[in-house]
């Protein structure tokens, strides 16, 4: 909703920046920034085989359905399901950055009845302050230079709005088990602890673990602790590399290392001096 109208409508009137990150044939996101003042009107719009979930930062969006109106809110994210016509408001104050993420109606194992828009609460505010940085990101890095460190902060925020989409549906009992190892990340963690938080079978924990999420439970506790590690990365720039690998759940520094570099292609150290030195 965010993207192909506004483009057309402020080229004249507003700076504009937009990218969009295909993650596969069932996923992308659009990243638009508009820099400038004033109120646009987006005209109806609708993608029948896709779900559109808008995040932004900085409150500025209105989304209006058939049924309802809704505010973007700092705690708070709006997922609208395919076929439902949606028209909106964007309200720019010298700058406005956008996020929609669009996931194909076959890559969700659920097909949740929903008038119009499901609400995803955002307690911690913790996908808009990764929009935040993919924000900064992506407008002021060299793309020349930079462009597989943006993509890999584009995928970082595509899984957390996984996470949170799968959480409305989510059963209790995996429910429960995300929220474990959520809290105890920095524990030693095993197939065989999740059996008995979960009490299920190892078979059936790891089929509908993975169907939710698209990992096995223990590569989900890996991604969860080097997406840690990134966030602490950003904050805490008075932690050494190890003091950032043993609060992120790593025993060993070299296996997180490792684990980092794998997942983002550069190392803790340089990826920290990309995010303090943007322009290098």
């Amino acid at each position: 909703m965010l993207f192909d109208r506004v483009i057309k409508e402020v080229r004249d009137q507003f700076e504009l920046v937009y990218h969009t990150y295909f993650l596969d044939e069932c996923t992308h996101l659009k990243t638009l920034t508009i820099v400038g003042k004033g109120t646009l009107a987006l005209p109806e719009d609708a993608h029948d085989e896709w779900y559109e979930i808008d995040v932004t930062p900085n409150p500025g969006v209105i989304i209006k359905t058939a049924f309802q109106e809704y505010s973007d809110s700092h705690n708070s994210m709006v997922m609208i399901y395919p076929g439902i016509r949606h028209a909106g408001i964007i309200n720019v104050n010298e700058r406005f950055f956008g996020a929609s993420l669009f996931l194909h109606r076959q890559s969700l194992p659920f097909d949740v009845s929903h008038p119009d828009v499901l609400v995803i609460p955002d307690p911690d505010s913790r996908i808009k302050k990764l929009a935040a940085i993919l924000a900064d990101a992506s407008s002021q890095h060299d793309r020349s230079l930079n462009d597989d460190f943006v993509h890999n902060l584009a995928t970082l925020l595509v899984g957390e709005l996984r996470k949170k989409v799968m959480g409305q549906t989510i059963s209790p009992a995996l429910s429960r088990l995300v929220q474990y190892i959520e809290t105890h990340y920095r524990d030693e963690l095993s197939i065989d602890i999740f059996e008995k938080k979960a009490a299920m079978s190892r078979f059936h924990l790891i089929k509908r673990f993975k169907g939710l999420f698209g990992v096995p439970p223990m590569r989900y506790v890996n991604e969860f602790r080097l997406n840690k590690a990134a966030e602490l990365l950003k904050n805490y720039p008075n932690l050494n590399i190890s003091e950032i690998a043993l609060e992120s759940g790593f025993r060993d520094l070299s296996t997180f290392n490792h684990a980092f570099k794998k997942k983002f292609e550069v190392t803790p150290t340089l990826y920290r001096g990309m995010l303090s030195n943007p322009n290098q």
